[in-house]
């Protein structure tokens, strides 16, 4: 295959010396391949839709358990005051103790759900406003293809006609 790619160079190279609008050529199949790449860019942005709307409800189901938490942590604050005035305050510190860490774990799960939210959110935004646009990018895509086909085939005449001049069979030739 390392052989095969630098050929393929050494032939393009030789293709660019001896054919004069090589330039023009190779400017315009990036330009056109440019366009198709955007194309494809934007229909994955579009995909990736689904996977927003996933990481959405994600976030709300995490919110939603980061409030059944703090409402568990509430409860047992309450109940740890309630043992600890009664004089049972081994019971009530455990209790307490418990409770921090239900709120710390809430906090946490709270954070990460609104980062996913936040993420969701911002992902849903732009494939609404890709989405718009792909027609008139699909469009665009399917001229680009067009072009690349001609400019294809230009390509092949190019290299048709050089393979009789002496000066391009010999650099060809003479890279191998």
């Amino acid at each position: 295959k390392k052989l095969e790619k630098e050929g393929k160079a050494l032939k393009e190279e030789a293709f660019t010396k001896a054919f004069k609008h090589s330039g023009q050529l190779e400017s315009a199949e990036a330009k056109q391949q440019k366009v198709l790449d955007k194309l494809k860019k934007e229909q994955n942005v579009v995909l990736r839709k689904k996977d927003a709307e996933a990481k959405l409800r994600e976030g709300k189901k995490l919110s939603g358990e980061s409030i059944r938490w703090l409402k568990e942590a509430g409860i047992e604050i309450k109940h740890s005051e309630f043992l600890t005035k009664q004089g049972a305050k081994k019971a009530g510190s455990k209790l307490q103790k418990k409770s921090e860490k239900l709120t710390e774990k809430a906090v946490h799960t709270m954070l990460r759900s609104r980062r996913l939210s936040h993420q969701a959110e911002d992902d849903l935004a732009s494939a609404r406003s890709v989405a718009a646009e792909l027609p008139g990018l699909r469009g665009k895509a399917k001229q680009a293809r067009l072009v690349l086909n001609v400019l294809k085939v230009e390509r092949a005449k190019a290299e048709r006609s050089l393979r009789r001049n002496a000066a391009y069979e010999k650099e060809v030739r003479g890279g191998r």
